[in-house]
Order: C-alpha cells, then sequence, then structure tokens
C-alpha cells in the first residue's frame, strides 16, 4: 500500500553552499576543539584560517564525488581548528544523516545552533532526526522554529502536518497540510497525506477532493490507493489505520531534489535523501520559489 512520503529538500547547489562559506571564512578560530556545546576564544591566525580552508575545500571536493565518509573526516578537522563554525557542524549533520548515524547527526545539528545557526533547514533536519528518534516534542518545536525562520515553505508545514498525524492530532494534522498545499499546490505526497488525515476526522469528501487531483496530475497510483482506503471507511464505518511504518521518518541519503524522506518507509535511509550536491547554503539562500523544493 501506498502512504504518502514527505516533500523534498532545498534543490540548491552545493556549489553555492561551499562558495558561500568558504569566502566567508576570517578570523575567529579556536585553537582547540574541546567536545560540545564549550565554545573556545577566538584567534587571529592566517595560517590556521588557510589550513580551516584547505580542510574545507577538500571535504567539499569529497562530498561532490560522494565520498562522505572521508568528507566527514576533513569536516570534523575543520571543527577541530575553528570549534565555532557552525557551518561546518550543518554539513556535518547533513552528511550523517545520509550515513544513517542519526546520533551523530544530532549532535552536529544542535551544535550548529549552539553556535549561531539561523538558517531554517538546521532546525528542519533537526526536527527529522528529533522525529526519527521518537522526541515528537522536540521535533515540533524544531519544525515550528524553522517555519518562524522560513514561513513559506510548504516543506517545512508538510513535515509538521505528517508529524500531528503521527502524534493523533489529525485536525491539527489537517490545518497544517492544507497550509502546505496552498503554498505548494498539487504536490503528491501532500494530497495523499491530505486524503488521510480527512478520513481520520470523518470526512471523506474532502479525501475525495484529494482523489480528484491526484488523477488530474496522473498520480493514478496513489488516487486508486486512497479511492479504497475511502470505500472502505464508507463500507464499515471505520477509519483505517496505516501501517505502523505509514507515516515514521525514514532517512536516505543526502540527494537534494531527491525525497527528502519517505514516511512510508521505515528505514533510516530513506529520511533524508538530502542530496549533498544540492543542499541549500548556511546563511539562508533559498531556491527560487522557496527553502523547500520538491519534485514530487
Amino acid at each position: 500500500m501506498l502512504f504518502p512520503r514527505r516533500s523534498n529538500p532545498p534543490a540548491l547547489c552545493l556549489a553555492f553552499f561551499c562558495v558561500t562559506v568558504f569566502f566567508s571564512l576570517k578570523p575567529g578560530l579556536a585553537d582547540d576543539a574541546p567536545a560540545p556545546p564549550q565554545r573556545k576564544e577566538t584567534l587571529e591566525d592566517p595560517d590556521r584560517i588557510a589550513q580551516l580552508r584547505s580542510l574545507y575545500e577538500k571535504a567539499v571536493s569529497l562530498i561532490q564525488v560522494g565520498d562522505l565518509v572521508i568528507a566527514k573526516q576533513y569536516l570534523i578537522k575543520t571543527t577541530e581548528i575553528n570549534s565555532d563554525f557552525f557551518q561546518a557542524y550543518e554539513l556535518l549533520g547533513r552528511i550523517s544523516m545520509q550515513l544513517g548515524q542519526l546520533n551523530d547527526a544530532q549532535k552536529f545539528l544542535e551544535q550548529a545552533v549552539f553556535n549561531g545557526s539561523e538558517n531554517a533547514n538546521t532546525y528542519f533536519f533537526l526536527g527529522i532526526v528529533d522525529a526519527e528518534a521518537n522526541k515528537l516534542e522536540d521535533a515540533e518545536r524544531c519544525y515550528l522554529k524553522a517555519i518562524e525562520k522560513e514561513p513559506q515553505s510548504a516543506n517545512i508545514y508538510h513535515e509538521l502536518g505528517l508529524l500531528y498525524y503521527r502524534e493523533g492530532r489529525f485536525n491539527d494534522s489537517l490545518d497544517t497540510l492544507n497550509i502546505s498545499n496552498k503554498l505548494q499546490p498539487n504536490s503528491p505526497n501532500t494530497l495523499l497525506a491530505l486524503g488521510l488525515a480527512y478520513i481520520k476526522v470523518d470526512k471523506p469528501e474532502g479525501a475525495l477532493e484529494s482523489v480528484t487531483t491526484l488523477r488530474a496530475i496522473r498520480e493514478e497510483e496513489k488516487a486508486t490507493h486512497l479511492e479504497n482506503l475511502i470505500r472502505d471507511y464508507e463500507q464499515t464505518r471505520t477509519i483505517p489505520e496505516p501501517q505502523a511504518a505509514n507515516l515514521t521518518p525514514s532517512v536516505k541519503a543526502p540527494a537534494g531534489a531527491a525525497s527528502v524522506s519517505s514516511p512510508a518507509q521505515v528505514q533510516i535511509t530513506g529520511h533524508a535523501q538530502l542530496s549533498l550536491s544540492s543542499l541549500q547554503s548556511s546563511d539562508g539562500k533559498k531556491s527560487s520559489d522557496g527553502v523547500y523544493q520538491s519534485t514530487s
């Protein structure tokens, strides 16, 4: 059975991310890197700055060819030179998500926030990690913080709507998914999630609207699946329960435009297909029509 997938993360090219961070490096580097969340006094040492630039540039090159494990090692070295380098922690968090290392991802993303990151994506991905760890209240706070920083992101609302669904807050889920649908109309994954939420609040007519729209955009498989659920409901007057894996976040390789997460897949390798070749820049730059673009 098909279930709604999460929308996709930003499709900005990693090169832009890297150039932005690379040229933003300047004096103010830590001599040693204590374990987070401590911070060190800064220093002005041109040699260490040059070393930081070199390590970061090597990490970027490795990411571009898909060698994430070695890239991660280089990025960790940059944080040993400058423990306040939040852009490196953001990127480390995303790499760790791709590698399925969610404990590392959480640690790095939290450190990025501690070090001053105001990027909506940092909170967005931290929310995904918290949801995977079943820290639903923490995940909700992260998504709301991301929305505060990027209120026009359909994908953040989509994720929050799925979280509410998972918590059994179906009216909240419906309201939030409708916002996502208004910001990015006719996303198949959002339409399917909306249909399930309408069934949950005993409004099958709303689910039928999703069916109609799915067919109009040639998503016949999703439309048929949702139609079958509606038919079952009308015959039994019971609201179908999705399979356990239905709305559970999963994380896949950072693949910028590939799917960020797939609630239909429980494996961690489905949760954040944030293609590292198209990560958003750490300074909050976004794609032409919003921070998070979906290819669905």
